[in-house]
């Protein structure tokens, strides 16, 4: 199988696998903040479909208040990523490596803040990605 293409954030490339089938890359965007605590980043309905994460990058522009915050993402539910958002920072780049995080099949990947009692944090996100047949 033809190794996929690394991804720069807002690009979209694909790569061809030994049934010839086109096979995109991701890139998913959003934001969480107290208003809205919760986003989709990428959806993925089809059965015969497993994302797979390379990389997630986060920035906390605000930090969470009064208690313990923190971001997760999560596949259907399921968190694969938990972070403290306690300090407004830069969080370096999470790299699963080229062979990426590979999620459940027909999961997508959603984000949420939650934990803290006065203001969730506010978090912006970017999550690259790539799709393979189950």
């Amino acid at each position: 199988m033809t190794q996929p293409l690394l991804l720069k954030l807002g690009e979209i490339v694909g790569y061809i696998n030994n049934d010839h089938l086109p096979i995109p890359g991701i890139n998913g965007y959003g934001q969480v903040t107290n208003d809205s605590a919760a986003v989709i980043l990428c959806t993925n309905t089809k059965n015969s479909v497993v994302l797979k994460v390379r990389s997630v990058s986060l920035i906390v522009n605000q930090a969470a208040k009064g208690g313990e915050g923190i971001i997760q993402l999560r596949g259907d539910g399921i968190p694969f990523l938990s972070v403290p958002v306690n300090n407004e920072k830069v969080i370096p780049p999470i790299d699963f490596g080229s062979d990426g995080l590979a999620l459940p099949a027909g999961v997508g990947i959603d984000a949420v803040v939650s934990g803290a009692n006065i203001r969730q944090a506010s978090v912006t996100i970017a999550v690259t990605a790539f799709r393979t047949k189950a």
